[in-house]
């Protein structure tokens, strides 16, 4: 796994070197702007006749950019920059960057406060570097920022934007005004701002480079959460024995299904069994149990009667390893009764989806949830869970899973674009692939019960954050960002298990 830092781990990282290891700031700088040089030299070599505009602020990340125009220049490619403030304003290692480009023949034109000029240089330009604000930015930008951010946007150009796109906070919460970037070019690691929905939108493609020193948490430097990859996945998965049978490979037990609902649990089956159960078995409600029995193939059902509701729970726990509960499953008495009843017995890692999650924001459920129990939230049910909105749960991810997993005291997988796992006493889990066409009725469904089936073998932590790894990579095979059906996510997921499947 890769560590995601914030804006004051990257602080510390960089302190680190600079204070401790005795590097010059500016080695470190002329790094950076080396890296993305190169990797800028890569984008404009795909254009017959490059035309560079470099749009640098005074800080640090304008020093990058000036580097940057340096090395454009000696390598014969037209550049052109402007700064946005005056002179006086930058300082320290910029300065030194600025003075290193200008004595090459580089020129520093000065940005109005107008931004015409700015317009008026992106007409003529193919590429434009973003190298304004870095990390270090904490504040909505003011009007003429926003006006500069619009003007690159609204450009005829491949923007690039180095570290982050500006007005992007490293933190991962939301902003108002954001450079839509092609590529990003950020510096020893990604930051908590490009693993979000808004940072995966507007980053473009990222490439990491590293500064000339390890690009891995040294001295004080805090992880703020880890990026996990198919590869971390592969490595924890281990074959089965040549002689394991249907039970020894995971009997995964789903409770679900209302008149109206069926589809939810049969899929959260189906999903356990591409995931890699050898045995699902569906729990539904007397008054489901015949339309759910009739479309089941390769999974069982069983009933629970409402006059002997408790006692159907309990027996239908036995001989099972993990359970998915709550897709289908209504939020009336009975649901509840259900809910509370499978809580208070189940001696298996447990798994709580849809309905169930609306019965533990509403309090129905009056309970202490298992420990290692696992919530899959999507943003709306996260914000039921908060007593908030939707909006405030998306502006905030990494603050709202903390806020979760504090209230809960349970794994929590919130999901959407670059979903993220936390629990208590670990530092979180981000998936770093956001894939539209998974936003289809019943998607979640599956991803629960590919959960349900790895919580067998894995510590439910990590069954949660490996079924969001597999559930992520099943949409990047869609070739369309519409159309994939819930069953086509769990046929992908099979396919995935079966080695025909690597992410892209």
């Amino acid at each position: 796994m890769r560590a995601v830092l914030s804006r004051d781990a990257i602080r510390d990282f960089d302190r680190y070197w600079i204070d401790k290891c005795n590097i010059d700031g500016f080695i470190l700088m002329e790094n950076a702007g080396r890296g993305a040089a190169d990797v800028i030299q890569s984008l404009v070599a795909r254009e017959p006749n490059p035309r560079v505009l470099v749009l640098c602020g005074p800080g640090n990340n304008g020093g990058d950019g000036f580097v940057v125009a340096r090395r454009l220049r000696i390598a014969g490619i037209p550049e052109r920059l402007l700064l946005t403030e005056p002179r006086g304003r930058v300082r320290g290692d910029a300065q030194r960057a600025m003075s290193a480009y200008e004595a090459t023949g580089g020129v520093v034109q000065i940005l109005g406060e107008d931004v015409n000029s700015l317009r008026d240089a992106l007409i003529d330009a193919t590429h434009a570097v973003d190298a304004v604000f870095g990390t270090g930015l904490d504040r909505e930008l003011s009007s003429r920022y926003a006006t500069i951010v619009a003007c690159l946007n609204d450009a005829d150009v491949h923007r690039v934007a180095l570290d982050l796109p500006s007005g992007l906070f490293a933190n991962g919460v939301s902003s108002e005004h954001v450079v839509n970037a092609h590529d990003t070019v950020t510096f020893s690691f990604p930051k908590l701002g490009l693993r979000t929905p808004q940072g995966f939108r507007c980053a473009g493609h990222l490439h990491v480079v590293d500064i000339g020193v390890p690009s891995e948490p040294i001295g004080d430097v805090s992880v703020s959460a880890w990026e996990i990859s198919e590869a971390d996945v592969r490595r924890w998965i281990e074959p089965r024995a040549v002689d394991t049978h249907k039970y020894a490979a995971g009997h995964v037990g789903v409770i679900g299904g209302a008149p109206g609902t069926t589809g939810a649990p049969l899929l959260s089956a189906i999903g356990s069994l591409r995931a890699g159960a050898g045995v699902a078995t569906i729990a539904a409600r007397s008054d489901a149990y015949a339309t759910l029995a009739g479309r089941a193939l390769e999974v069982m059902v069983r009933t629970l009667q409402a006059e002997s509701i408790v006692d159907d729970v309990i027996a239908f726990l036995a001989g099972k390893h993990a359970l998915v509960v709550g897709p289908g499953l209504g939020c009336d008495s009975i649901a509840d009764q259900i809910l509370e009843t499978v809580v208070s017995h189940a001696a298996v890692p447990l798994v709580l989806d849809a309905d169930a999650l609306t019965l533990v924001a509403k309090g129905a459920a009056r309970f202490s949830l298992p420990r290692g129990t696992v919530l899959t939230p999507h943003p709306g049910e996260a914000a039921r869970l908060l007593g908030t909105t939707a909006s405030v749960v998306e502006a905030d991810r990494y603050g709202a899973l903390a806020a979760l997993v504090s209230r809960t005291r349970a794994i929590v997988v919130l999901k959407g674009a670059c979903t993220l796992i936390g629990a208590p006493s670990e530092t979180p889990v981000v998936v770093p692939l956001a894939e539209p066409a998974l936003a289809t009725a019943g998607s979640g469904d599956v991803l629960a019960g590919a959960i349900g089936a790895l919580a067998v073998h894995l510590a439910p932590f990590q069954a949660a954050a490996a079924g969001a790894v597999v559930h992520a990579i099943a949409g990047t095979h869609w070739k369309s960002d519409r159309g994939m059906l819930a069953s086509d996510i769990a046929s992908e997921i099979g396919q995935w298990f079966d080695g025909r499947r690597a992410s892209v």
